[in-house]
């Protein structure tokens, strides 16, 4: 039988809040990981396992990462990249409500978790993070460029 080709996929935590009137998205700044280190990422990322569904991987690495729960029926899918050159595709979820208290899990990959105004971002924004902030905001699920 011919094997077929496998694609690698991440799902990644849009976490978001109105806070005097402003709509803010919660990042974390990496470190140590050997990818991106120094940067910031969406709330809580990674890796889909085989034979996951993404929302279930989703919650999982949620709860892996920054210690909250979230429930199926919050969660939203957003929207997604495919990064051709790589085969490789990224969900993007958002949610807005959560159990348990937020709480860097993983210190050693993870050197802040922080609030920022979704219309002030920071430049160390990685940046297909910008461009699901930007879909997000401009209601786009998929872009084809």
């Amino acid at each position: 039988m011919k094997e077929r080709h496998k694609t690698n996929s991440a799902v990644f935590l849009m976490l978001v809040k109105k806070e005097n009137n402003q709509k803010q998205i919660l990042l974390q700044l990496r470190q140590n990981t050997g990818y991106m280190d120094n940067m910031f990422d969406m709330a809580a990322s990674g890796h889909v396992e085989s034979y996951e569904k993404i929302e279930d991987s989703l919650i999982r690495e949620v709860k892996e990462e920054i210690n909250i729960t979230l429930s199926k029926e919050n969660i939203k899918l957003v929207s997604f990249e495919h990064k051709a050159s790589e085969n490789y595709y990224n969900f993007f979820f958002t949610c807005d409500k959560f159990e348990g208290t937020l709480k860097i899990m993983e210190p050693n990959k993870c050197a802040e978790l922080t609030w920022f105004d979704l219309n002030n971002l920071p430049a160390n924004l990685i940046d297909h993070n910008k461009r699901a902030i930007k879909r997000l905001l401009d209601d786009i699920v998929y872009e084809i460029k």
